[in-house]
């Protein structure tokens, strides 16, 4: 009831009380009215919501989650001078002394699996300066080093979920960062593939993280683009080891980010150059191109329909630019027809949790992904649990359409159930070859004891 209570007051609030009430009008977001009333908005709510938990109807969707983190005990909490500090602002648990455990393994499987509806999840990491030896001898000991979450540990949290829960409910990336002496990364993704028991299902890395081994002319650590050579060197390794789904996060900075090498402008080109790659694109490429990433109290960041006149296009506009410009996709205004499979797939993990209080920019958001990237590649994520409210975001997207007036004025596909459902799970279960029907046994309280 809760829930319903708060999707109601979006569709209330929906169109702002400064904006015109027609949909024919202008404002800074692209619209000066939602272009419907109140209790057509684009959340769908149930009028007999209620709290009675026996009133719910069970949910059988297959939901798979491709972005999820969790932080260990490792290395890092000691050696790293980012990542506590920054982490101790976000634990909001009331079961750990230490705020850094409420984003440990049991947390994660609690938060991820009790939670929420979620039905599997890809575990990945966060980039940081690996404690190689070669940083004593360069003299870089004081520099942050130790990876949140080791791949080490990473596979370790995979097994152990996936043994608790005596079903397969994880799968896992290895973190890869190529500008991080590319040799030794490279021979992690060989001991990766290499070893029956540790194979990942896919890559994860993060140009815009900056590397004090990689610098620019002028001296300065700096971010990659995909379509350097160490990012060129860094694809064409993981097909040969027959593993060929990457995911490259853009938009959404983190502490330290590059913001040059956080825009998506490399996107098309290195999928134009690796057809038989699949690029998962995280976050969407959400806020990428702006100066403070998506905080700005002066000049908030606002998802806003594609416009293909803007020169200097900004997010997920620059996303679609990107393919657009590199012929990954077609433009569906000039062709007249539905995109055709392509390669480049827009994960949704924290863009989401940060539109779909806003009706009009949720509409955009998931309407503009739909239309030029299409229905198949598009996938879910949430960044759980280093956000809060899967459940809700979930709820959320379960109870979102997009309204027949965005369809007729921006050429929006309607937000069918099936279109939700490859969304939810489908698409990316292709994409890892995972079976959604699969036999999986229900968790409980006591399953990650």
């Amino acid at each position: 009831m809760g829930m319903a209570l708060s999707l109601t007051a979006i569709n209330e609030l929906g169109c702002r009380s400064s904006q015109s009430t027609s949909a024919e009008g202008t404002s800074a977001g692209g619209d000066a009215g939602c272009g419907f009333a109140p209790t057509s908005g684009p959340y769908v709510i149930a009028p007999g919501a209620t709290c009675d938990p026996s009133a719910h109807i069970a949910c059988t969707d297959f939901i798979f989650d491709i972005q999820t983190y969790c932080f260990d005990a490792g290395e890092w909490r000691t050696r790293n001078i980012v990542y506590p500090t920054f982490l101790d602002l976000l634990g909001r648990c009331t079961d750990a002394a230490d705020p850094l455990d409420c984003f440990d393994p049991k947390h994660y499987a609690e938060g991820m699996f009790l939670g929420s509806d979620t039905t599997m999840t890809v575990i990945t990491g966060w980039p940081a300066s690996e404690c190689f030896p070669e940083r004593q001898l360069l003299h870089q000991h004081a520099l942050a080093c130790g990876l949140p979450l080791s791949n080490a540990s990473t596979r370790a949290l995979r097994d152990w979920i996936n043994q608790s829960a005596k079903s397969q409910r994880c799968i896992n990336h290895s973190i890869i960062m190529p500008n991080d002496f590319l040799e030794h990364q490279l021979e992690t993704m060989y001991a990766v593939v290499s070893d029956p028991s540790w194979r990942c299902a896919g890559w994860t890395t993060y140009p815009a993280w900056q590397s004090d081994t990689y610098r620019s002319s002028r001296g300065y650590a700096q971010g990659f683009f995909m379509t350097d050579p160490i990012g060129v060197a860094f694809v064409e390794a993981g097909l040969k080891l027959g593993v060929p789904n990457f995911a490259v996060h853009k938009g959404m900075a983190l502490p330290g980010f590059d913001e040059v090498h956080n825009e998506p402008t490399d996107i098309g080109p290195i999928a134009s150059m690796f057809p038989h790659a699949n690029f998962i694109v995280y976050s969407s490429a959400y806020g990428a191109g702006t100066p403070t990433g998506v905080i700005d109290p002066v000049a908030p960041y606002v998802e806003g329909p594609y416009d293909p006149n803007d020169p200097m296009p900004t997010g997920v506009n620059m996303l679609i630019r990107s393919l657009l410009s590199s012929k990954v996709v077609q433009d569906p205004d000039v062709a007249k027809i539905p995109v055709a499979p392509h390669n480049v797939y827009a994960e949704m993990g924290g863009a989401w949790s940060n539109v779909m209080q806003d009706a009009a920019q949720a509409q955009h958001y998931v309407g503009k992904l739909l239309k030029y990237l299409g229905p198949a590649n598009v996938c879910w994520g949430t960044k759980g649990i280093a956000s809060t409210g899967v459940q809700a975001m979930i709820e959320a997207f379960r109870a979102f359409t997009i309204t027949p007036q965005y369809q007729e004025m921006y050429g929006y596909p309607a937000l069918t159930p099936a279109i939700k459902a490859q969304i939810f799970g489908l698409n990316a279960a292709r994409i890892y070859g995972v079976d959604p029907c699969a036999p999986r046994c229900a968790v409980t309280d006591t399953s990650f004891g």
